[in-house]
């Protein structure tokens, strides 16, 4: 999250539209919420899978 956040800040100094990484901090953020904090960043795309599925 902090090197997103950190990421984000630098475009936003710079004038660079940062839309892709801000869409990641959603999903980090989402991640984080349901308790996927300590998971490894590479495990992203199970977020995005299981907001997918129905329950």
């Amino acid at each position: 999250m902090k090197d997103v956040d950190l990421a984000i800040e630098q475009g936003e100094e710079l004038g660079v539209p940062m839309w892709v990484s801000q869409a990641v901090r959603l999903v980090l953020k989402h991640g984080v919420f349901q308790g996927r904090a300590q998971q490894d960043m590479s495990r992203i795309v199970q977020i995005i899978e299981d907001g997918t599925r129905k329950s």
